[in-house]
């Protein structure tokens, strides 16, 4: 049997925990050689839901700094809550890393690829689990309604009872 969940409903069960992968790894390998509280300019280029960001900063000295990016209006949202005087977000791509002046960053960190609330939001096309479109826009910037609807024409689904 194949059955995909409403939007509505899916609305009603995802949420907003989110997992870090390979968290610790990650935040060793960028900090490696660096010491115990390493100071200096550090940069999260794909801010997320802020896992990496956060352990970096429990392990930067007070005079370290960590500067995030990220082009998700729900990840800008999500680095708000971050109360910590070193850390800062530019709403925008990790393209923009070659706005910083050069030899600046002592380590860049890029967790490229699909998060799981990209996954987890209908609305972003990229699910499996709930009917949302085939938008798949990971920044969050949904296309129109109107638009969506030719690109689902477009795309056909194959048929759940096993015929294609």
């Amino acid at each position: 049997m194949c059955s995909r969940t409403s939007l509505s409903e899916a609305r009603l069960t995802t949420t907003a925990a989110h997992t870090t992968v390979l968290l610790d790894e990650a935040v060793d390998a960028l900090l490696a050689g660096a010491g115990d509280a390493p100071a200096g300019q550090w940069v999260d280029a794909t801010f997320g839901r802020g896992g990496h960001s956060r352990r970096i900063l429990s392990r930067l000295s007070p005079q370290g700094r960590l500067l995030a990016f990220d082009k998700d209006p729900e990840a800008i949202q999500e680095a708000a809550r971050i109360q910590d005087a070193r850390f800062s977000i530019r709403h925008e791509g990790f393209r923009h890393l070659a706005d910083l002046p050069v030899g600046s960053a002592a380590g860049v960190l890029m967790d490229l690829g699909v998060s799981s609330p990209q996954i987890d939001t209908p609305e972003r096309g990229f699910s499996f689990r709930f009917d949302g479109g085939p938008a798949g826009h990971a920044h969050g910037h949904y296309p129109r309604p109107e638009r969506r609807a030719v690109a689902g024409n477009r795309a056909r689904q194959p048929d759940c009872g096993g015929d294609t």
